[in-house]
């Protein structure tokens, strides 16, 4: 599913965020008719869904406008969002169709609100709990997913916590992301909010760019049992910028960036970054990756590729060499 940025405004600051280095403390948002320029390329493209993103795309002065279009041409949307917005957004989002409309709340820590935080965080999930999936972005060693058990239980919103990895940018200064040593230490905290999570009959789904060998044996028996299932993968999607400049994903958008206009349709498009990507394909996170069976078998991605690139001795020369 391929994602628009309406805006590069955030109005949070979370030292996890991978794209913290392409926001913009004054704000600049797309405009409507390149919205409709990039919707009409998706459409034509055979697309049927699309991501809402940014910054915190709500605040986008034309969001509910720019939302109609899309439901208008027959598309549904996913919308990503940190649930701090107005009422007006909050009372205009909970009007759509839960059919045409999902939207992806990215949740973190309670203590990381303010006060007032709190009580918009909240009167957003009360008001469109039905349409609502919690996310949460693992920045730290040791974390904790009980705020979000708290709040599904609470707002009876949908029984499943989707979780990601903080991720760097190549080339760009990296906030916060792991190190492959992390691996175990990452995985037996996952275990234990997985473990937890599913007392309440609430499962957690993986996001891309986790491994196989965060997990022991028997951790990956648990989350086959008590998770929505796990598997381990980078598939870079497609971003679509404020100036109609496209990119895999957010982490490769410092080095892979081409205008949507230089192809014909989104399959033209993503045939080109893949050309692009696949040489990177057999490098893991480090030398150990190249005799695991599960990486030989493509059952492991090896971690995703931004953190590939910028982990791997020699591998920023390589991307820089592949004239992308």
């Amino acid at each position: 599913m391929p994602n628009i940025m309406l805006t590069d405004y955030c109005n949070q600051d979370c030292p996890y965020c991978f794209a913290q280095e392409m926001m913009s403390r004054k704000g600049r948002d797309i405009s409507f008719m390149k919205f409709k320029k990039a919707v009409d390329y998706l459409k034509r493209s055979g697309v049927g869904r699309i991501g809402i993103i940014g910054g915190e795309p709500t605040l986008h002065p034309r969001f509910l406008q720019l939302l109609d279009y899309v439901v208008e041409k027959g598309m549904s949307v996913r919308l990503y969002t940190n649930g701090l917005t107005s009422k007006d957004v909050c009372t205009g989002l909970a009007e759509y169709d839960a059919k045409v409309l999902e939207v992806l709340l990215n949740l973190n820590d309670r203590r990381s609100y303010s006060k007032g935080q709190l009580a918009q965080v909240n009167f957003f999930m009360e008001h469109l709990n039905e349409k609502l999936n919690l996310g949460y972005t693992i920045w730290e060693l040791d974390f904790s997913l009980g705020f979000h058990r708290d709040m599904i239980l609470k707002y009876d919103l949908p029984k499943a916590v989707r979780i990601g990895l903080a991720s760097p940018i190549v080339r760009r200064q990296s906030r916060d992301f792991f190190h492959p040593s992390d691996f175990p230490r990452i995985g037996r905290a996952i275990i234990k909010q997985v473990e937890l999570l599913e007392q309440d009959d609430i499962l957690v789904g993986f996001d891309c760019g986790f491994v196989m060998c965060m997990f022991s044996t028997r951790a990956l028996g648990i989350l086959t049992r008590k998770s929505v299932g796990f598997s381990s993968q980078c598939r870079p999607i497609i971003d679509i910028d404020l100036e109609l400049n496209a990119t895999p994903c957010f982490p490769l958008g410092g080095v892979l960036r081409k205008p949507i206009d230089d192809f014909p349709d989104l399959d033209a498009l993503k045939d080109h970054f893949s050309g692009r990507l696949e040489s990177l394909k057999v490098f893991g996170n480090n030398g150990k990756c190249m005799s695991c069976k599960y990486f030989k078998r493509r059952q492991c991605r090896g971690w995703c590729l931004a953190r590939i690139i910028n982990c791997q001795e020699g591998l920023m020369d390589k991307f820089a060499g592949l004239g992308v």
